[in-house]
């Protein structure tokens, strides 16, 4: 019992971005968007051509005037910066819904009155098909937003559901019971697809968080560092291998020859030695295990290690290592020879 009656926990709020991209897929499909409101238009505009009755009249200008302002809002929102819709996301959402479910509510009690009012068949098919399309397609359109779906829906289908009920015999209240599945279908579905589109935009979010960390890792280190895939195009050139070769911005697209070309020739090697430089590169790429090279460029000596990875692609790390060798050298000359003197020391006759 104590499981039972447990409280439910408080459903987390979305991070402003998300709820942003959420807000931007309901202006999203031009398309669909006009073509509902002029669907939505036909309902009382057939049935006053037809009946010539002033209530028709009256819902096609409280419709038309609904969707202008729709229209308005639409565009206005198109023509604000990426910036701007981010911050005004909220603002944005509710004049959205102030049209959309007015303008469903106008719809569902325009069918509603013209089926009240028993009208010829046709008329009333008009209205009652336009209805039903309408409520069936804003699930698809407008489910980054579901509170809108909900409001849309029950706007445009209660009205007639009521009437149904109430104003008809008992046989009529079947007709009232299918269009409660429809709008239970369609908050299942729009409940549904709300929770696909929120995992993409999640994932996404994290996808490029995961980036930007694995970035600024990648340019924190001290070695130059660069990947590879399987078919010898690199995929990642961190900062710190730049800086060493002073290469500036690479290009999006190349494979690891052009890459070993472009710093032998910013550290100035000559033709034969480019070539080289080349060539060992790709045969340590090519190689499938690890494995080491050095080459002196402009002044400085690298240790070049090549790393393959199962995957098949490989990854090269770049080491200034032109202290290390000259600290190395020091010491080996201070222990053979004197270091006031310059002479050769008992170490070096002895060896």
């Amino acid at each position: 019992m104590a499981l039972l009656s447990a409280p439910r926990a408080p459903k987390l709020a979305l991070p402003a971005e998300i709820h942003a991209a959420l807000v931007k897929t309901l202006f999203g499909t031009v398309g669909s968007f006009v073509s509902g409101i002029i669907g939505g238009l036909l309902v009382p505009a057939v049935a006053w051509a037809r009946t010539r009755d002033p209530i028709f009249l009256v819902c096609t200008v409280v419709l038309l005037s609904l969707s202008m302002l729709r229209l308005v809002v639409f565009y206005t929102y198109m023509l604000k910066s990426e910036q701007a819709k981010h911050e005004e996301a909220h603002r944005w959402e509710r004049l959205y819904a102030l049209g959309a479910i007015g303008f469903m509510t106008g719809v569902g009690l325009t069918a509603a009155i013209l089926f009240h009012q028993r009208h010829d068949e046709l008329t009333t098919l008009y209205g009652v098909v336009i209805m039903m399309g309408v409520a069936g397609s804003v699930a698809a359109r407008n489910a980054g937003r579901p509170a809108i779906v909900y409001g849309q829906v029950i706007g445009v289908c209660s009205p007639l559901a009521l009437v149904l009920l109430f104003e008809y015999d008992s046989w009529y209240w079947g007709l009232a019971a299918i269009i409660g599945l429809v709008m239970i279908s369609v908050k299942s579905t729009t409940k549904a697809l709300n929770g696909i589109l929120v995992a993409a935009l999640l994932n996404g979010r994290e996808a490029a968080i995961q980036r930007t960390m694995f970035g600024t890792a990648l340019d924190s280190m001290s070695h130059g560092l660069c990947m590879g895939d399987g078919d010898g195009a690199i995929t990642v050139v961190n900062r710190r291998l730049k800086e060493f070769f002073r290469l500036g911005e690479t290009p999006a697209r190349m494979n690891v020859g052009e890459l070993a070309d472009m710093i032998a020739r910013a550290g100035r090697l000559p033709a034969s030695r480019r070539a080289s430089f080349v060539r060992i590169w790709q045969e340590q790429v090519d190689r499938r295990t690890p494995s080491t090279f050095s080459e002196a460029i402009d002044g400085l000596t690298f240790d070049f290690g090549c790393e393959p990875k199962a995957s098949g692609g490989f990854v090269v790390l770049a080491e200034d290592v032109t202290a290390q060798r000259l600290a190395s050298r020091k010491i080996e000359r201070m222990a053979h020879f004197d270091e006031l003197t310059g002479l050769p020391n008992r170490m070096h006759f002895h060896s």
